[in-house]
């Protein structure tokens, strides 16, 4: 049994995969300048350089785990009689990014909690 969503479906669920992209983008490019930022400023401390170049690290993944379930969002409009399977399946990547997510925010929390403490 296939199932085919209607136009006006597709299109918010394309708009979803998209806002995600885009969200996920920004991390990426977030990420880049926080990087540039660590080589070029010779001011800092090295907690804060350690601290900074952890948080840019930690932004690339997110990156990825923005834009990467989108892919199958995005299918939906792109394939006839799997819009289901497409679903379902970017649901169950983003449901897995974002428990990521968490695990990276936890681990972001917890290195800076012991950086302020060290300090």
């Amino acid at each position: 049994m296939s199932y085919e969503f209607s136009r006006e479906e597709e299109r918010v669920i394309n708009n979803f995969a998209v806002k995600t992209a885009i969200i996920g983008i920004l991390f990426g490019v977030l990420s880049v300048f926080l990087l540039i930022s660590v080589l070029l400023d010779s001011d800092i401390s090295t907690t804060d350089r350690i601290f900074r170049s952890i948080l840019a690290g930690l932004q690339i993944p997110i990156a990825v785990l923005l834009i990467y379930p989108g892919l199958n969002f995005r299918n939906v409009m792109r394939t006839e009689g799997s819009d289901i399977q497409e679903l379902m399946t970017g649901i169950r990547k983003l449901k897995l990014s974002l428990w990521a997510l968490l695990y990276i925010i936890v681990g972001l929390l917890v290195i800076s909690t012991y950086l302020i403490i060290s300090a």
